[in-house]
């Protein structure tokens, strides 16, 4: 019988603050060099595309929703790479806690010509949230061991 993966825990549960729960998807777009896709907010914070699920979506049809409207562009979605859990507390005085799902991506062409960010290529440790970069660094070590077993010696 195949085990469950555990999901990662990231930030603490504040437990003298009420909770507000959230579930999110997120894609995690690479290129060629290496660098993960993001959007940065107003704030200056970087953050994956993506975000909160809505009712009687699937966070995979969250997520072509929530690219299409930060980027304008479509998406291919590839698998999902993992999941994982992040608390931190907010301003309304809340502990959130957040239940992230990560796809792998491919960007596909634009499609509406306004759209709330800009593209933003970045390293896998430039993201806000920790679990964004673990889910990056998590899909550079899977498209590195990926690339790395399709390239095989041969032998004579």
């Amino acid at each position: 019988m195949e085990q469950p993966v555990p999901v990662p825990v990231f930030g603490v549960r504040n437990a003298d603050l009420p909770q507000k729960t959230r579930a999110c998807a997120y894609a995690v777009i690479t290129n060629s060099d290496g660098l993960i896709a993001g959007v940065r907010e107003s704030s200056g914070r970087l953050f994956l595309p993506g975000g909160g699920v809505e009712m009687a979506e699937t966070p995979a049809q969250a997520v072509h929703r929530e690219v299409r409207e930060e980027l304008g562009c479509r998406i291919q979605l590839a698998r999902c790479i993992g999941q994982a859990l992040m608390y931190f507390s907010n301003d309304d005085g809340c502990c959130q806690a957040l239940y992230a799902a990560f796809y792998a991506g491919e960007l596909g062409e634009a499609i509406t010509p306004t759209h709330e960010h800009e593209l933003e290529w970045a390293s896998a440790d430039q993201f806000f949230h920790p679990h964004h970069t673990w889910a990056a660094q998590k899909r550079l070590a899977a498209k590195a061991g990926s690339e790395a077993s399709a390239v095989q010696p041969s032998t004579v």
